[in-house]
């Protein structure tokens, strides 16, 4: 994000530079109230304006250079795997046995290309 104060383009560190008796707080002109206080505006950059609008979501596909490109057999089967601590839990929950019997299903839905 950029910031401007009286016209000139302005920074967090600008800030801290004009005002060194006043305790900021990390990422302190991301704070409304503190832009308002010391007279700094955000800019909103024209390119963002005229960014197309995102593609939907599809299942199985991810957009890439504004298409949409079928997901690989890694990307598939990691999505069904879901994250790290889902998978502990699922262990702990049911156990080892069918948790292999889970990872063979989607290895089967998803071979190796």
């Amino acid at each position: 994000m950029a910031y401007k104060k009286d016209g000139a383009d302005y920074s967090e560190k600008q800030l801290r530079k004009d005002n060194p008796l006043v305790s900021f707080p990390r990422n302190a002109l991301t704070n409304a109230e503190i832009r308002s206080d010391y007279g700094v505006a955000v800019v909103t950059d024209p390119v963002d304006e005229l960014a197309p609008e995102p593609l939907p979501h599809r299942d199985g596909f991810k957009v890439v250079d504004g298409e949409y490109v079928e997901l690989n057999w890694l990307e598939k089967r990691i999505i069904e795997y879901g994250p790290l601590t889902k998978q502990i839990e699922f262990i702990t929950e049911n156990g080892l046995t069918p948790w292999q019997t889970k990872v063979a299903e989607i290895k089967a839905r998803h071979p190796k290309e």
